[in-house]
């Protein structure tokens, strides 16, 4: 899997911005899992999943497998039905 990960800061995990625009961005996407608030400290009110792109890619191949693989016993169910 490479650099395939997925990990959860756990409520309460306290995040220090390097800048103002950082924070920002941070409150940004993760409205639903942190405190409103000002400021480069952003305090987390919800565990909050994080995952690397490769672990996406990972998974979104794993389910285009499955996709293509129920298709297939389908059309073999379908197949064997009509004999």
């Amino acid at each position: 899997m490479g650099n395939s990960y997925r990990l959860q800061l756990p409520a309460g995990t306290t995040i220090t911005a390097p800048d103002d625009a950082t924070a920002a961005q941070l409150r940004a996407v993760t409205f639903n899992e942190a405190a409103a608030g000002t400021g480069r400290t952003i305090t987390l009110t919800a565990p909050l999943q994080l995952v690397s792109p490769a672990y996406i890619a990972n998974r979104n191949a794993t389910e285009l497998t499955l996709l293509e693989l129920t298709a297939q016993l389908r059309a073999e169910n379908a197949r064997l039905r009509s004999k």
